[in-house]
């Protein structure tokens, strides 16, 4: 036989936990701001006057990408976390952002010091892979979990 299930502090343990996630969406959100800030101003945070960078390649949205998802789920969260269906959803998304996003980071970051020892771009080749797989992870996880939701009989 089960014990009973206190409510009250069931329901404080997730009232921690959204503040918590929401302190880490306010963080993340920041980074994300300052990130876009340094890469379309850069002198805006010391950067020579006329250091303005002629295209924005592909690496500086994929170093905005993973914050970015991460104040995105950490604030859905924050916002809707007592809803059982969404931390379901929110957990599918994680899970895929750390399955694709983990071994990403690994290839790029160790590939290129054991296919190219000359090569020191090892750490910024992890960064990008890592970012981009991390976002394409939560994209696929959300995915997953949106089309194996349960019916709930509403549509």
């Amino acid at each position: 036989m089960k014990p009973p299930v206190n409510t009250e502090a069931a329901a404080a343990v997730w009232r921690t936990r959204r503040i918590l996630a929401a302190m880490v969406a306010l963080a993340t959100s920041a980074l994300t701001l300052f990130l876009l800030r340094t890469l379309m101003q850069p002198e805006a945070v010391g950067a020579p006057s006329g250091s303005a960078p002629d295209s924005h390649p592909f690496w500086t949205a994929a170093v905005v990408m993973a914050p970015a998802t991460l104040a995105s789920l950490c604030w859905c969260f924050a916002v809707q976390g007592q809803v059982p269906a969404v931390r379901q959803l929110l957990k599918c998304s994680l899970l895929g952002g750390v399955a694709l996003g983990a071994p990403s980071f690994l290839v790029g970051f160790v590939g290129p010091m054991i296919f190219s020892p000359s090569n020191n771009m090892g750490p910024l080749y992890g960064l990008i892979t890592g970012s981009t797989g991390f976002f394409v992870g939560t994209v696929a996880g959300t995915l997953y979990g949106w089309m194996h939701r349960p019916e709930s009989g509403h549509s």
